[in-house]
């Protein structure tokens, strides 16, 4: 064979296997979509959310933010909320960034698990307003989850992380160990001219 020829076959194999390789890491064909950096989900702030309901595997959970920005689970009602939990977990949700747009072609939702979900989060805000982030499957590569907010008709990429991090509040609800209140003991001070230890003597 003509070594040229061998040459550009070479080559030809090469690009077509680093084509392939580069295809499986992003989870293939057009479900892979284009990196988007930097592309937030949401544009509100943690400050401006007032409930959020996390569902997941047919339970859920609400917690709620009082004027104070302490947050308490109220949906299951406990008497101690673990606030700062539940706090990561509502900044998770307020700067989610998008890692990838994907176009959803001719597929139907079913085709990236959005028609049964795998979690969904709503967040009303302050304002009255709803918010919600559908999770549906796990892409190829099993790094993230195929995502939707409801009413708008984009679909994109989560990371894996943000996602369980809300299905983990819902798993193990964020309940507070109370801290225990120390009583200090009391010490009896003996009379004046009193001695202690000393034994009476009884009167004939």
């Amino acid at each position: 064979m003509n070594p040229r020829v061998t040459i550009v076959l070479l080559v030809v194999f090469v690009a077509l296997g680093v084509a392939i390789f580069v295809s499986d890491r992003t989870g293939g064909g057009a479900a892979a979509g284009t990196p988007t950096p930097n592309m937030g989900v949401f544009s509100f702030q943690p400050a401006d959310v007032h409930t959020l309901t996390i569902e997941y595997t047919g339970k859920s959970i609400t917690v709620q933010q009082d004027t104070s920005g302490n947050w308490q689970l109220i949906d299951p009602k406990t008497q101690y909320s673990d606030s700062t939990h539940i706090a990561g977990v509502v900044a998770t949700l307020a700067n989610m960034q998008k890692t990838r747009d994907v176009p959803m072609g001719t597929n139907s939702p079913s085709a990236f698990g959005l028609d049964k979900p795998y979690l969904t989060a709503t967040a009303t805000l302050k304002d009255g307003s709803k918010h919600v982030l559908i999770a549906g499957a796990k892409n190829p590569g099993g790094d993230s989850y195929y995502c939707q907010v409801q009413g708008q008709p984009g679909l994109f990429l989560v990371a894996l992380i943000d996602v369980d991090s809300m299905a983990q509040l819902v798993a193990q609800p964020p309940i507070a160990t109370p801290t225990a209140v120390t009583t200090p003991i009391a010490v009896s001070t003996p009379a004046p001219g009193a001695t202690a230890g000393a034994v009476g003597t009884a009167t004939p």
